[in-house]
């Protein structure tokens, strides 16, 4: 197929991730909500990984938050190469209503993300955060890029969410919220043409 050897490897490691979450990964295209379903990969990066902070703290108790995310995506390819520089870092605000500490607390997060490309581009995207209906630690991402590198193009992807702990007595409780969340994908990061 005149492919790179990088984008051979990265193609490589994420048919093993796809077929190791199958089940998953139906449940994962058969949104109908962001799109009609992706068209042509345009990127596909292998990894994507972060924190998210959540302002006040998720507890047992319904109550408004925002989450602050960051970190990067690296091992990007497209089919002409090493698209987008390989790489780049991404920051991203996300709101929610009446969150509590439980398996659904990310239904309806939505917000902006901003992505810095190592080749020197940027893209401005919209972003949801749906709940694995499989898992609750894992949500699925959606976006379009709205501006800059990609414009247009769908955003997928899917989260692997770790909480952290750092307060006293019982986990989610009023003194022990959750303020800080490490995350990494389970599905490669991927943008698409509009369909």
């Amino acid at each position: 197929l005149g492919l790179g050897a990088g984008m051979r490897r990265v193609l490589g490691r994420c048919l093993v991730v796809s077929a190791a979450v199958l089940p998953l990964s139906v449940v994962f295209w058969s949104q109908p909500a962001q799109a009609a379903g992706p068209g042509p990969l345009v990127l596909k990066c292998g990894r994507f990984r972060g924190v998210m902070d959540v302002s006040p703290g998720f507890s047992d108790t319904p109550t408004n938050q925002t989450i602050s995310a960051h970190g990067r995506v690296d091992g990007c390819h497209d089919a002409g190469g090493d698209g987008a520089g390989g790489g780049g870092k991404f920051s991203a605000t996300l709101t929610l209503t009446g969150a509590t500490c439980g398996a659904r607390r990310f239904e309806g997060a939505q917000g902006v993300a901003q992505f810095a490309w190592a080749d020197g581009r940027s893209s401005t995207s919209s972003l949801t955060l749906v709940p694995s209906s499989v898992n609750p630690s894992k949500a699925e991402v959606y976006g379009t890029i709205t501006s800059g590198a990609f414009v247009g193009t769908a955003l997928r992807s899917g989260v692997r969410m770790t909480d952290t702990f750092t307060g006293s007595g019982p986990r989610c409780g009023p003194a022990n919220l959750v303020r800080r969340m490490a995350f990494t994908n389970y599905h490669c990061f991927m943008l698409y043409e509009p369909r």
